[in-house]
């Protein structure tokens, strides 16, 4: 059993610093790095875990216990932020101050009862093995008030999870809410397996942990695989965007060359109408018309040029 948590502590590890890494790039990622924090939680709860089973008395194992609550608040706190960030859904301010208010309550009863809240009186301790390795099996005495409430929070925190996965798959983010449905579905098998162990007796170590696991595995794959699929797209809007530059930098020069071969005959126009004379009144309001659509088409060959010199110095990687 200690190899095995060990593996899940390295695991769990690697994965945050990955998704710590992922989070840490500019710009900041909220929804990598509160996975990230999840896992580091997770991490110490594993931690905890192997101190819970080599606690040889009720005192230290409910010391453990109390240790592996709080990392079990800090990833009920990291849930909370993270889940509705991977499912792009707002949750109301309302509900999640009671999540947060009943979250910070437990943690304080957790702190300040003298077994912690997971027990409600001193657990006894039985030796067991497991595969030839000798560890201590905890007895939780019968749960009062508190360990209800706990279970009730608990389950109230899957509940919102579960919503937010039906909210993805039915306006047709399905693979997404497929994979969050599913792993939460792996972690209530875990944690059925242990209630299990508790109504028959039985000495084998609880995996309600490795289910947690097992979700954070199958979260970090599928946030590897949006990751991945988010550098596609923003690939692909990057040659798009080159190949939009490509064709406007090309009308550009067409609309320089068309300045070029008017400068020219706008040249010849405004020298003739600079020596010729009007001998009439009619002649001399055509000539002021012709003079004023010279201005204009100058006017317009110059814009053209300022146009090409900005775009050029964006394409150089100029300040506009």
């Amino acid at each position: 059993m200690t190899e095995l948590l060990w593996v899940a502590f390295g695991l769990t590890v690697g994965a945050a610093v990955l998704h710590g890494a992922l989070g840490l790039r500019r710009p900041i990622d909220p929804t990598h790095l509160s996975f990230a924090c999840l896992l580091v939680c997770l991490a110490a709860f594993l931690y905890f875990e192997q101190e819970f089973y080599r606690a040889s008395t009720g005192a230290a194992a409910a010391l453990a216990s109390k240790r592996q609550v709080i990392a079990a608040h800090g990833f009920i706190g990291c849930v909370l932020l993270f889940v509705p960030r991977y499912a792009r859904i707002r949750i109301s301010r309302a509900v999640m101050t009671v999540y947060w208010a009943a979250l910070a309550i437990l943690f304080v009863i957790n702190l300040l009862s003298p077994w912690g809240i997971w027990f409600s009186a001193e657990p006894r301790v039985v030796p067991a093995y497991f595969f030839g390795e000798h560890y201590y099996n905890v007895v939780a005495p019968t749960p009062g008030v508190l360990q209800l409430v706990h279970a009730a929070y608990a389950i109230a925190v899957f509940a919102i999870m579960f919503w937010c996965a039906v909210v993805m798959i039915r306006r047709g983010d399905r693979r997404r809410g497929w994979m969050l449905a599913v792993a939460l579905v792996l972690v209530i098998v875990h944690h059925l397996a242990d209630v299990a162990q508790e109504l028959v007796g039985g000495t084998w170590p609880y995996v309600g942990e490795l289910g947690f696991v097992t979700w954070s595995l199958i979260m970090s794959i599928q946030l590897g695989i949006d990751f991945r699929d988010n550098e596609h797209r923003l690939g692909e809007m990057l040659l798009d965007a080159d190949h939009h530059r490509s064709a406007l930098a090309a009308v550009v020069e067409a609309s320089l060359r068309i300045r070029d071969k008017l400068n020219t005959p706008l040249q010849t126009l405004e020298l003739g109408f600079g020596v010729h004379v009007a001998d009439t009144v009619d002649k001399e309001r055509v000539l002021a018309e012709m003079r004023y659509a010279v201005v204009q088409l100058a006017a317009l060959g110059r814009a053209v040029e300022q146009s090409a010199d900005h775009e050029r110095s964006v394409a150089n990687g100029g300040s506009p």
